[in-house]
């Protein structure tokens, strides 16, 4: 019920009605139960109960969790290899400094540049889209950004370590890797020279 001017009487009915005149700790110890019982009680915007509303929206929340996850999965891998790979070179400072700026700049700030340019500058996507794949891109991009930027940086400190202490697995391993996500196709021969130099040159440095 909804009063543009509501009397005492209709306040006072409302707060009988929702149990707010009732002591704080009773008000706290219903709530748990209802809680416990899966009733979030009733939204004030449209009446219906709140574990309903929350249920319509959990398709769409789950896709985009989902496509954040697949960029997580997507971007890391190849990024913190490579970063490890091209260790202090121009590639490896330029991931870092990526994702220093993903870990620096807060979510809502990024969803606005990311609407701004692709939105609004560059109308590729819509500002309010729903019940497409292509409206989760930008929101998904957004969500996994911290994400990426931390987990990229943290691949790269773990290949790095392990590659001291065991460079002819762990380079075969990686080696494997690349070859399965076709970076050879990109990179050529070069990248496996670089790769070899950098193998031996970490066998020398710690040669038990």
């Amino acid at each position: 019920r909804i009063y543009s001017n509501p009397t005492q009487e209709q306040i006072q009915d409302i707060r009988t009605e929702k149990g707010l005149d009732q002591p704080i700790l009773t008000q706290y110890a219903r709530w748990v139960g209802n809680c416990l019982r899966g009733d979030l009680g009733t939204s004030y915007q449209s009446n219906q109960p709140v574990i309903q509303e929350m249920a319509g929206k959990l398709t769409a929340t789950l896709l985009l969790v989902g496509m954040a996850l697949l960029w997580i999965v997507l971007i890391t891998i190849p990024l913190g290899i490579v970063s490890a790979v091209r260790k202090d070179r121009f590639c490896d400072h330029l991931i870092r400094i990526i994702t220093i700026l993903g870990i620096s700049i807060p979510a809502f700030w990024l969803g606005y540049l990311l609407l701004t340019a692709f939105a609004i500058r560059i109308p590729v996507f819509k500002v309010v889209d729903y019940g497409n794949l292509r409206s989760l891109i930008l929101p998904s991009i957004t969500l996994a950004a911290s994400v990426v930027s931390s987990s990229v940086r943290m691949l790269r400190a773990t290949i790095l370590e392990n590659l001291k202490k065991e460079p002819g697995i762990l380079g075969c391993i990686i080696l494997s890797t690349c070859n399965r996500m076709e970076i050879w196709a990109s990179t050529g021969e070069d990248w496996k020279g670089s790769l070899y130099e950098f193998l031996c040159r970490e066998k020398e440095k710690d040669p038990d």
